[in-house]
């Protein structure tokens, strides 16, 4: 069996596939040469209830159950005027174990334009992927070594190979040390800059490779408290993790703004960006009830980066039972989930929606996406609760038809 089979008889690593140059000699991280053609790409079918407008993603990656696709927060993103989508190819044995992963950044259409994967392996061997497509680049972060070792890349978009590669510790981030005290949990890019949030402690870091630059986000009272980052023009905005639970704007020189404090004891909880929109802000906003939300809306602002946002109430959600990943935003309108079996489209114009459920087979899991054309979201099997993600549902918003859910 050749040295890149995975359990099985499954080759993950087709085709031409390198060491990420200057990463650790310990990083078994492998990037693809040619991923447009390493890759395959998107391809759809009918869904089981043969309704009109929705198609299935075709997983032709493996052929083994569990978990076989996997997405970050805010999965895609419109790039100028062209959209891309960042996912992982998820690799199990029969078991239902995971043996490798790919993680793939591609055009909507599924063409990959940076791939890179490993196999699974204990911490001191293992190198992870997590990509960003920006402006001019991907921006990789890879973890590796006894604690958490940061391997940060940066090269042209299809360019690998002119990656220009740093390795930090999480001393260098200001993080905590260890396996489990710091971490990296979400990031942004905005043109060649990082933009993360981390835990240990709870805090907004920016980093420029091009420059080898870190900074922290702060003032003289500390590091803010804030997490969920979304690129925005200049920087990101961010959710404010204290106790006004508003919204954060980032400058990429490190300041910072409270652009929007809510009245309580209404907090935000999902933040997004429509990038087709001048970066209009698109939040969600409710009563904290353990870890849920109710009396939840949804709100918007024009993009600003001085405090005061002229916020406005969009509409009411009647329930919202799956809050952890239940929001993105694009092309005046919002995707949310409301359940593992319902999901609303909500136009931001004027707070009128579409109700789109689940297929018999499938819980919801989270939005990828949505523009005037499509309505994109993740989907695992109903009968582990969604739990193993294992496909993307796409729906035609052409044929939903006139919207039935009335603002209120």
């Amino acid at each position: 069996m050749p040295s890149d089979a995975g359990a099985e008889g499954e080759f993950p690593f087709v085709g031409n596939w390198v060491p990420l140059p200057g990463a650790p000699a310990n990083c078994n991280l492998k990037i693809s040469n040619a991923p447009d053609k390493d890759v395959t790409p998107f391809g759809w079918k009918p869904c089981s209830s043969m309704k009109p407008g929705c198609t299935r993603l075709v997983v032709d990656w493996t052929q083994n159950p569990g978990r076989q696709i996997g997405f970050p927060w805010h999965p895609a993103r419109q790039v100028g005027t062209k959209p891309y989508i960042v996912y992982d190819r998820i690799f199990t044995d029969p078991l239902t174990k995971p043996i490798a992963a790919i993680e793939v950044a591609a055009t909507l259409d599924g063409v990959a334009v940076f791939a890179a994967g490993s196999y699974t392996a204990p911490a001191s061997s293992a190198c992870f992927a997590a990509l960003r497509p920006t402006t001019v680049a991907i921006l990789l972060k890879a973890l590796a070594g006894d604690g958490i070792t940061y391997v940060m890349a940066h090269f042209p978009l299809g360019q690998p190979q002119q990656a220009t590669v740093h390795v930090k510790t999480q001393a260098d981030f200001g993080l905590a040390p260890g396996p489990t005290g710091g971490v990296i949990q979400q990031t942004a890019g905005q043109g060649t800059t990082l933009v993360a949030d981390s835990l240990g402690p709870f805090s907004i870091l920016l980093y420029d490779p091009l420059a080898d630059k870190t900074t922290l986000v702060g003032d003289m009272n500390g590091r803010i408290q804030s997490e969920f980052p979304v690129a925005v023009q200049g920087g990101a905005i961010s959710v404010d993790e204290t106790s006004t639970r508003g919204i954060y704007y980032v400058a990429l020189d490190g300041s910072f703004t409270n652009v929007y404090v809510p009245q309580p004891p209404y907090k935000v909880f999902q933040i997004d960006a429509d990038n087709s929109s001048s970066d209009t802000f698109v939040w969600l906003q409710g009563q904290e009830s353990g870890f849920d939300y109710t009396s939840v809306g949804i709100w918007s602002a024009p993009y600003t980066t001085q405090s005061g946002a002229q916020a406005k109430r969009i509409t009411g959600i009647a329930s919202l039972g799956n809050v952890g990943r239940g929001m993105v935003a694009n092309a005046g309108a919002a995707l949310v989930l409301n359940s593992k079996t319902k999901a609303e489209i909500i136009r931001l114009s004027d707070g009128w929606g579409w109700s789109i459920d689940s297929e018999t087979e499938d819980d919801f899991s989270q939005p990828v996406w949505i523009d005037a054309k499509e309505a994109w979201i993740a989907v695992g099997s109903a009968t582990t609760n969604g739990a193993w993600v294992n496909s993307i549902v796409r729906y035609d918003r052409s044929l939903l038809g006139n919207p039935t859910i009335a603002p209120n």
